[in-house]
């Protein structure tokens, strides 16, 4: 029995998201419940034709997912995938990247036969694309029935990595060799041959200079060089742009090596303009592992350090790498603003939300730096900026616990006195091994360790317990660390945010027309009432607001000055139909009203706040939920 597009893109998602419901998949995919049910039973019966040990099950009020060997099965939906766009968001994502990325041309007509969809659709997700081209300053025009997109160079490069990390980066899997496994799209528009010979040499180059990379910046990368090749093949034509080439100084020689190095096994020349976005990447490659920049501008750096500590030196709390990493960053993004080269931070959103304090240290800091260079920083600068305050934050948070830990072997003592040396080398700083057991004793003795290190699988016991081989490779640490860090994780974040949520400072609001200031003002009401905050609050945060919304996907972070708090609180605005929040619908605010909270602590209250952000299930029972005191119970 062979098996659809639509029931591969299904069977992918529920495998992507491991536990979904009829909800999910209605509005991932636009089709009804029936419809939906009918998609799951023919998936049912191609894995029954198939004869694997692999079972879709449709749990009452658990879910639908998998159980088996699903990297098998994953495996047999690729071979059968004969790929083709499904949801209005893959539709909308082939159009456009017909127009950026293909050499012949696109014409409504052509679209229509290549989609299986009707022209009205077309022209509908063309009112969509038309739209989101014009946010990123370009045009989308019907030139004589062929569409074609109008944008500068300078911007059109941000965007493509933009179109490219929006749709693609969730999709795109990094194998261990960094060989990139393409989804079904990417065939459409690139030769994987042609990407997989960019891999490799740019596996080849960090290698030649032992450069390590963040996967940000590996992928980035990567996306860009990839970009520059399609767009030197297959551009012409298609993409009115123009063709600058600005005089920049100051390359490090890295980045003139790499453009050197494609030139002659790609062909491909560089110009000015597209090695200063090269730089960046260099820039940031060589300062995360502490090597000397060829860059140096040292009286402009000097100041830039001046404003980010501030006027009293006496209390920095910045650390070299910080203030240098930082400060020829805005000295190299100052001078790429002032030649009108936008950047494009897809990671903009997500920083938002996971970091807003580093991301309101970053605004703040910027307000300064416009008032001395007189340039604008966009939100996707200002995160990349944000970026280097929660590495700081991050490398000032790291706790030296030591962890004890009991090591269980299936028989006899010598595996264990093996892994127990390993882990004295490699791990004594952190863990210390303070008993020795076999597994039939753990069901009669009582375990006082942190951890349980186990070199065999093990179930029923009532400590944390990680299963690793006697030879403790790199993977067996890092899943030890990965324990550890969860565990302190946990102990952190228990209960702190049951202990700043007010039950009445939660605020329901249906009123048709609301908006945040609206919204806002009932619940700081509420926080004058109680105690939390004293009137100017509401102000503060309005202004917050209006300087850079933290309205995204559907929710909201708003906060005012601390002056303003009396004692520190989390207030929650919960509305079902939406909040007109500076043209964002929000459903759920967290008002973080956040004050006298040490650095640890805050870390831990924003983790957890963004776990129940990230939990689609908890959101929707939060928004649908009426009834106070059960609201609270979900948090």
């Amino acid at each position: 029995m062979n098996i659809s597009g639509i029931e591969i893109a299904i069977s992918k998602y529920i495998l992507n998201n491991e536990i979904v419901h009829y909800s999910d998949l209605e509005e991932e995919f636009q089709i009804s419940k029936p419809t939906i049910s009918k998609k799951l039973t023919d998936i049912d019966s191609f894995l029954n034709s198939s004869k694997v040990d692999i079972e879709l099950i449709r749990g009452r009020n658990i879910g639908i997912y998998f159980t088996g060997n699903k990297k098998y099965l994953w495996e047999l939906l690729s071979s059968n995938d004969e790929w083709h766009p499904i949801t209005p968001k893959d539709r909308r994502m082939y159009i456009l990247s017909s127009l950026l990325f293909r050499k012949n041309i696109t014409t409504i007509t052509n679209l229509t036969q290549e989609l299986f969809v009707s022209q009205r659709t077309i022209e509908n997700d063309l009112l969509w694309i038309r739209k989101f081209i014009a946010d990123n300053n370009g045009r989308l025009i019907n030139d004589s029935g062929i569409l074609k997109l109008v944008m500068t160079r300078d911007y059109l490069y941000a965007f493509m990595i933009y179109v490219f990390h929006d749709y693609w980066g969730d999709n795109i899997n990094q194998s261990d060799d960094k060989n990139v496994i393409f989804p079904p799209i990417l065939k459409n528009f690139f030769n994987e041959n042609d990407a997989r010979r960019i891999f490799q040499f740019v596996d080849n180059f960090l290698e030649e200079h032992n450069f390590k990379t963040t996967e940000y910046e590996y992928t980035s990368l990567v996306i860009y060089l990839l970009i520059q090749y399609t767009l030197f093949s297959n551009s012409v034509g298609i993409i009115k742009i123009s063709n600058l080439d600005t005089e920049f100084e100051n390359f490090e020689e890295e980045t003139l090596e790499l453009a050197r190095a494609f030139n002659n096994k790609f062909h491909y020349h560089f110009k000015n303009e597209q090695k200063n976005y090269l730089n960046n990447f260099m820039i940031l490659i060589k300062s995360e592992n502490d090597r000397k920049l060829s860059f140096d501008n040292e009286s402009e750096i000097s100041e830039i350090k001046d404003i980010i500590v501030g006027h009293d030196k006496s209390v920095n709390i910045y650390d070299g790498k910080f203030l240098e990493g930082l400060s020829k960053h805005i000295s190299l993004s100052v001078k790429r603003i002032k030649f009108g080269m936008k950047i494009i931070n897809p990671y903009t959103s997500d920083f938002k939300k996971s970091y807003p304090i580093s991301f309101d240290e970053a605004l703040k800091l910027f307000a300064r730096i416009n008032k001395k260079f007189n340039v604008v920083f966009n939100d996707d600068e200002v995160a990349l900026m944000g970026m280097y305050f929660a590495s700081l934050s991050e490398r000032r948070g790291v706790v030296n616990k030591m962890v004890t830990a009991t090591i269980v072997c299936n028989t006899g003592i010598g595996t264990s006195r093996f892994l127990e040396e390993k882990i004295h080398q490699e791990m004594s700083d952190i863990i210390m091994v303070d008993g020795i057991k076999v597994t039939h004793e753990l069901s009669s003795e009582e375990i006082n360790s942190d951890i349980i290190i186990s070199t065999v699988p093990i179930r029923n016991v009532n400590k944390p317990y990680v299963y690793v081989s006697p030879f403790l490779n790199q993977e067996d640490k890092n899943k030890i660390l990965n324990l550890i860090k969860k565990i302190n994780q946990t102990k952190k974040e228990n209960d702190i945010l049951s202990k700043l949520i007010d039950p009445r400072l939660i605020i329901f609001t249906e009123e048709k027309d609301s908006n945040y200031k609206s919204a806002l003002l009932k619940l700081i009401e509420q926080t004058i009432k109680y105690g939390y905050s004293d009137d100017e609050l509401y102000d503060s945060a309005i202004i917050r607001e209006k300087l850079s919304s933290t309205a995204t996907d559907g929710m909201a972070l708003p906060h005012g000055t601390t002056n303003h708090i009396k004692k520190p609180f989390i207030g929650i605005i919960k509305s079902k139909q939406g909040i007109d929040w500076l043209g964002e619908s929000v459903h759920i605010a967290f008002f973080m009203g956040l004050k006298g909270i040490d650095a640890t602590s805050m870390k831990n209250i924003y983790h957890q706040l963004n776990n129940i952000v990230e939990n689609k299930k908890i959101i929707s029972n939060l928004i649908n939920c009426d009834d106070k005191k059960k609201f609270f119970t979900y948090l």
